[in-house]
């Protein structure tokens, strides 16, 4: 009763929020309003939807060049509008998912050092003027900041009643949402390649930026995203529900997990960082070491097998570094290529 009561508070808060927000926004028309209310209608009928919409529009809802705002963003006014029909759907509905004991006292301490580093950040507070909300240098910027981890933590409760018994709605929609949101990541680096230096044009070291405006200082918005994203891939590849609806369409199964596959890879290795590099190698590290330990579990791979397969990939790994040492990114790129052609 008292959590029905607190989830439909918060649900009028956030619904009071969005109207504050979309009477000052500058985009605010009626196209945007249709939008959101379309989302609303969608997740009134399917709560659980917003577990696939909101990891497919993380990537490219970005208007920040066209509005110049980016303390409020069009993903602020999604995601009010998943608190508010959210939580008053999931008020009194399905049961909440389990945390491990020691996740409220962390969450709790996370919050507290959160709020303690936003104080700090704003203080002592600035008159709330013209140039309060339009710079980095602003004070409140801490608050902009504080937004990337407030939100998580708001919809934490909201993922719990969503998730389904089995977490069956993470591998239903979550999981393809993230997969949605690779792709058009993906598709807009391919597609500023196109349009500056060429699709398929690596001599020079061109880095773009796709969606991602906060880019323009510099950063790694995209690296970080695409790094975030592409293991569901093998989540994708290696999951299998039978009572999800994608089973009736198994025969794409594996070419739409292979087609994303692809599509990340060449976003990845198009963006000439290291970083990226270093994490897709991080994952698929990690990726194979849980596969042949599974295999070894299953007595279905011997230790000599997996001992002489893991040399190999060091020895592979320590003569890419060298090529790249030797011959930067463009060397790099050849001695993948002509691996993948040998593979």
């Amino acid at each position: 009763m008292i959590a029905g009561l607190a989830a439909r508070v918060g649900a009028g808060a956030a619904l009071l929020l969005l109207g504050a927000a979309l009477s000052v926004y500058p985009a605010a028309g009626p196209w945007l309003v249709a939008a959101l209310a379309a989302y609303a209608a969608l997740l009134w009928w399917r709560p659980a939807a917003w577990l696939l919409v909101l990891p497919a529009v993380l990537p490219i809802m970005d208007f920040t060049p066209w509005t110049g705002w980016f303390f409020l963003e069009e993903l602020d006014l999604v995601l009010l509008v998943t608190c508010a029909v959210g939580y008053w759907r999931l008020a009194a509905g399905s049961p909440a998912g389990r945390l491990p004991p020691v996740a409220g006292p962390a969450l709790v301490l996370l919050a507290a050092c959160l709020a303690w580093a936003t104080w700090r950040g704003i203080t002592p507070l600035a008159p709330l003027d013209a140039n309060a909300f339009n710079n980095y240098t602003s004070s409140y910027n801490g608050l902009r900041i504080l937004k990337g981890f407030a939100w998580p933590i708001v919809l934490l409760p909201l993922l719990r009643r969503s998730c389904g018994p089995d977490l069956v709605n993470l591998r239903r929609l979550f999981v393809p949402g993230m997969l949605l949101g690779l792709v058009a990541a993906s598709l807009a680096v391919a597609w500023e390649r196109m349009l500056f230096p060429g699709l398929l044009n690596f001599a020079t070291d061109y880095r773009p930026t796709a969606p991602f405006s906060a880019m323009h200082t510099g950063g790694a918005a995209l690296d970080a995203y695409l790094a975030m994203a592409l293991p569901f891939v093998a989540v994708w590849l290696a999951g299998r529900d039978k009572d999800a609806p994608r089973e009736r369409f198994a025969a794409l199964h594996l070419p739409l997990g292979m087609a994303c596959l692809l599509l990340g890879c060449f976003a990845g290795l198009t963006l000439f960082s290291r970083d990226i590099y270093l994490a897709y190698g991080a994952s698929g590290a990690v990726l194979a070491a849980i596969a042949a330990l599974r295999a070894l579990r299953a007595r279905q791979l011997r230790w000599r097998t997996l001992l002489a397969g893991a040399a190999v990939l060091v020895l592979l790994g320590a003569c890419l570094m060298a090529v790249f040492d030797t011959s930067g990114y463009r060397g790099l790129l050849a001695a993948l290529g002509a691996l993948a052609v040998a593979v």
